[in-house]
């Protein structure tokens, strides 16, 4: 089952950072041969995915208490 778990998110992220990548979150010049961050915009995203982190724990936690989810 663990396998499975880890192929299905394997899965899930390829798409992830092809998504990432045409957003346009990063950028390469290639005059200076320099890759640029937009920080506002990763940290935009690094916050929705802290809250989708937490619905999944918060989900687990229900389920091991023996709530429904």
């Amino acid at each position: 089952m663990t396998g499975q778990i880890a192929l299905i998110i394997r899965y899930l992220l390829y798409p992830l950072a092809g998504i990432i990548a045409t957003l346009g979150f990063a950028t390469f010049d290639e005059a200076s041969g320099t890759i640029t961050v937009s920080l506002h915009d990763l940290s935009m995203v690094l916050a929705g995915l802290v809250v989708w982190i937490a619905t999944v724990v918060w989900s687990r936690i229900a389920k091991g208490k023996g709530g429904a989810t």
